[in-house]
C-alpha cells in the first residue's frame, strides 16, 4: 500500500511530465534498433565504440560460459571470484599504470563502495556541482563534509580546497547544510570565521581531504580540466577520485597518472559491457577491496561479463580506427548542428551533444516527434537536469554513418526549429 506521499509525489511528477517509462528496444545492431514495430537509427545509448555487438566480444564471453557457467555462485569475496574476474583486474591494472585493480557490480556501486570505505564522517569532499548521482550518494553514505565547487571551475576547487589546510570545523560544530543547499567556495571562509569567533574549534578531530569529478559529464558532454584538477589536489595533500565512465576509450586522459589516487571506469560505455573497475595503488585497493560492502555483499560478475570486458580491452588498444571515426562523425554532427541554427549544449568532442529546450513536455514530445521521422534520442527531464535545463542528449557511436548524421541532423532541425 502506497503512503499518501509516495501518491502525492507521483501525481506531482506526471502533471509536470516527468513520469518515466521504459523504452522496450529489440534487434539493435550498431545502427539501427526495432521501437514499437519500427526500426530507428539509434542515437540513445553509450555503447560509443561499438564493442556491444562485437564477434569477437560475444565469442569471448560465450567461451567463457562454456568453462565457467553463467554465474559467478557467490560474492567475489568468498567463492565467486573466478579467473575471468582475475584476469580483468590485472589487464585494467596494466593499462592504466596502477598497482592492482577491483572489480565492482556496476559504477554505482563502485561509487557507494569507495566513498564509504575510504572517506570518514570528519573528512571533506570537495565534487564538482553537477557531479553524478551515484558520487552523491556515495558522499552521503560516507556522512562526510561535502561541498560542491561551481562547476568545471579549478579555481573555486581550489579555494575550498584550501579553506579547508589544516585544523578546520567539523560537521558537528559547523551545523552542514541540506545537500541541495550546498554553499560554494566563497561562502566557506565566512562561515568557518564565525563559528570560530563563537570559540568552536577543530580540537582532536582528525580529517581528509578528497577532491572528485568526472573526466566527460553524462549529461552535458563537458569535458572536466583532470590534468589542472589533478594539479591542485596534489598541492593542497587531498585525495584525488576520478570517474572515468564516459571519457575511458575516447579522450585523450591528458593527466599524471600519479596524481590521480583512485580511477573509476564503468564498464558499460566505451567497453561496452556491464560493471566497474577501481584501480589505484596496493593500499588504497586493499582498504576498498576490506570496506567496501557494495564489494563483499553482493553477487559477483558473471565471469562471462568480465571475459567480455577484457576482450573489449584489447580491442580499445589494438582497434584504434573506432575512436578516430567516432570523433570524426562528432565533428560532422557539430557542423551539421550549426548550419541548420541550433545552439549545442557545449562545444565538446565527446560523444555526448545535448540540444537544450524549453520544458520537460517540449523535451517529450520532440523526442516522439523523431522517432516518428525514423530517430531515437535520449529525453532528460529533471531531476537528472536543474529544473530549467531539460534537453536532448544525443549519443554518438563509431558503427554509425555519416548519412546517419546529416539525416539526424536535418530531422533535429526541422522538429525542433518549425
Amino acid at each position: 500500500m502506497l503512503t499518501s506521499r509516495v501518491q502525492r509525489q507521483l501525481k506531482d511528477i506526471e502533471q509536470k511530465n516527468l513520469i518515466r517509462s521504459p523504452l522496450l528496444l529489440k534487434d539493435y545492431d550498431g545502427r539501427f534498433v526495432v521501437y514499437d514495430g519500427k526500426r530507428v537509427l539509434h542515437f540513445a545509448n553509450n555503447d560509443y565504440l561499438g564493442l556491444s555487438i562485437s564477434d569477437d566480444v560475444k565469442a569471448s564471453a560465450i567461451a567463457a560460459i562454456d568453462r565457467h557457467g553463467v554465474g559467478s555462485g557467490a560474492s567475489v569475496q568468498v567463492s565467486g571470484f573466478h579467473a575471468p574476474h582475475h584476469d580483468l583486474e590485472k589487464a585494467f591494472a596494466d593499462h592504466l599504470g596502477r598497482d592492482r585493480a577491483l572489480v565492482f557490480n556496476s559504477g554505482y556501486h563502485a561509487n557507494l563502495g569507495i566513498f564509504s570505505s575510504l572517506v570518514g564522517r570528519n573528512d571533506v569532499v570537495i565534487s564538482d556541482r553537477d557531479s553524478h548521482a551515484s558520487i552523491l550518494d556515495g558522499i552521503q553514505l560516507a556522512r562526510a563534509n561535502h561541498y560542491r565547487f561551481k562547476h568545471l571551475d579549478v579555481g573555486d576547487a581550489n579555494l575550498l580546497l584550501k579553506d579547508f589546510s589544516g585544523d578546520w570545523i567539523p560537521r558537528s560544530s559547523r551545523g552542514m547544510t541540506k545537500l541541495g543547499e550546498l554553499p560554494r567556495a566563497t561562502e566557506i571562509s565566512s562561515r568557518v570565521s564565525e563559528v570560530s569567533s563563537r570559540g568552536l574549534t577543530a580540537g582532536s578531530n582528525s580529517s581528509n581531504k578528497f577532491l572528485v569529478t568526472e573526466s566527460i559529464f553524462s549529461m552535458s558532454g563537458e569535458i572536466s580540466p583532470v590534468k589542472e584538477l589533478a594539479k591542485i589536489s596534489k598541492q593542497n595533500d587531498a585525495t584525488f577520485i576520478l570517474d572515468d565512465a564516459h571519457g575511458f576509450g575516447i579522450i585523450d586522459s591528458n593527466y599524471n597518472q600519479n596524481d590521480v589516487h583512485a580511477i573509476v571506469i564503468p564498464l558499460g560505455k566505451a567497453v561496452g559491457s556491464y560493471g566497474a573497475i577501481v584501480a589505484g595503488s596496493n593500499e588504497l585497493i586493499n582498504a576498498i577491496y576490506q570496506f567496501a560492502r557494495t564489494h563483499r555483499y553482493t553477487t559477483g560478475l558473471p565471469p562471462h561479463v568480465c571475459a567480455a570486458s577484457l576482450k573489449s580491452l584489447d580491442i580499445i588498444t589494438k582497434e584504434t580506427w573506432r575512436r578516430e571515426k567516432l570523433l570524426s562523425l562528432v565533428s560532422r554532427f557539430k557542423q551539421g548542428v550549426k548550419q541548420v541554427g541550433l545552439k549545442l549544449v557545449a562545444d565538446t568532442v565527446s560523444p555526448i551533444q545535448g540540444i537544450l529546450l524549453d520544458s520537460p513536455g517540449r523535451v517529450v514530445d520532440v523526442q516522439r516527434k523523431l522517432l516518428e521521422k525514423g530517430f531515437l534520442v535520449s529525453c532528460i527531464r529533471p531531476p537528472t537536469v536543474a529544473k530549467n535545463a531539460s534537453r536532448l542528449r544525443i549519443s554518438l557511436r563509431c558503427l554509425l554513418e555519416d548519412e546517419d548524421i546529416d539525416r539526424l541532423v536535418s530531422a533535429l532541425g526541422e522538429t525542433i526549429l518549425s
